[in-house]
């Protein structure tokens, strides 16, 4: 159901996201901030624009509380392309009108100091530089993916139906992306649902590399299990493509590389905060029936108890979700991903569409 959004209370994203543009509209917003902390909703007629400019407005979304500890972001798109999509999918609640065009694709650049010539140096700078950035802007539009793709799944497939197994987590995703499948409206939402499912494959298999805890120290302490990460991304694929004409050329390699880079991006448990959030909020609807019960009689007489009874239980399989809303995330910013409405619904991009 669509929150009420008063209209005294809106701003207009009209046009490119320039920087400019979004101080503008951060000004808008931190006097609306001031006023109330009612809902405010952000309309969006954008081709895109500076993807510096979606960092800084999402910095805004996200302010440490008590300044907008209740404050809700509504975006709703009418057109939202680049750097506008990524904004649409950054509210705290997201629409999308049933015309609305949604545009996705990876940060870009242009050489620098009138450079004519690329050498190769300079190339494998700006893309490693641009697969960095990818990888951020992945991450946090994650955030927000990972509640609204498990509320999909629930939509879907109850609990019930399909039981999370925490020895073979890939079948449980599979199905889920059977499900979604004919929900979908286009190839190519379809070919990025399972790009992303071939990635969680890979994610998955080398997740006994991600410990529960990671002291948070300098890098070099990551240094171990860097290496083993690095060996068993290159054992998986290997292993996945033996039977295929295939072999650790230089494009493979870089493909491993990037392989690598997104499994490694979790090894410090940032998101780990993210996913005991979604916890609380839906976990006991994963539950079975006899876990319910339990859930329930631990919550009227040992509540400390109960929450670590939720964690434990549905830990593994929200963090599924995020791994998952990850590598979706991340293949959106690749090449460029026109989609629908009800696409962005399904893939857990926006939380309605509006007639």
């Amino acid at each position: 159901m669509m929150l009420q959004a008063d209209p005294s209370r809106r701003v207009k994203m009209h046009g490119a996201l320039s920087k400019d543009r979004a101080l503008r509209l951060s000004a808008e917003i931190k006097t609306l901030l001031e006023q109330s902390p009612d809902p405010i909703t952000i309309t969006i007629k954008s081709p895109g624009g500076k993807i510096e400019a979606f960092f800084e407005l999402d910095e805004l979304f996200n302010a440490p509380e008590p300044a907008n500890a209740d404050i809700k972001i509504i975006t709703v798109a009418h057109r939202a392309s680049s750097a506008a999509a990524c904004l649409l999918v950054a509210g705290h609640v997201a629409y999308a009108t049933r015309r609305a065009r949604i545009l996705f694709h990876g940060t870009r650049s242009k050489p620098h100091n009138g450079i004519k010539i690329l050498k190769r140096e300079y190339a494998l700078a700006m893309a490693m530089r641009l697969d960095r950035e990818n990888r951020k802007v992945a991450g946090t539009l994650a955030k927000r993916v990972v509640a609204r793709m498990a509320a999909r799944y629930l939509e879907l497939k109850p609990p019930a139906q399909s039981r999370f197994v925490q020895d073979n987590p890939w079948i449980f995703f599979k199905n889920f992306a059977d499900a979604l499948r004919p929900q979908l409206s286009s190839p190519r939402a379809e070919k990025l649902l399972y790009e992303s499912l071939d990635r969680l494959k890979l994610i998955l298999a080398v997740n006994r590399f991600y410990p529960a805890r990671v002291p948070r120290q300098n890098s070099m302490s990551l240094a171990p299990l860097e290496a083993r990460l690095c060996k068993a991304v290159i054992d998986y694929e290997a292993k996945a493509r033996s039977s295929g004409d295939w072999s650790l050329d230089s494009t493979a390699a870089a493909e491993l590389m990037m392989d690598y880079l997104l499994a490694r991006d979790h090894l410090r448990g940032e998101h780990l905060a993210t996913v005991r959030n979604l916890i609380r909020a839906v976990g006991p609807r994963f539950f079975s029936k006899a876990e319910t019960k339990e859930y329930a009689k631990l919550k009227k007489t040992k509540p400390a108890k109960a929450e670590a009874y939720l964690l434990t239980r549905v830990m593994p399989c929200l963090l599924g979700f995020w791994y998952f809303a990850s590598t979706l995330c991340h293949r959106l910013l690749s090449g460029e991903n026109s989609l629908s409405a009800t696409d962005a619904y399904w893939l857990g991009l926006v939380d309605e569409i509006l007639d």
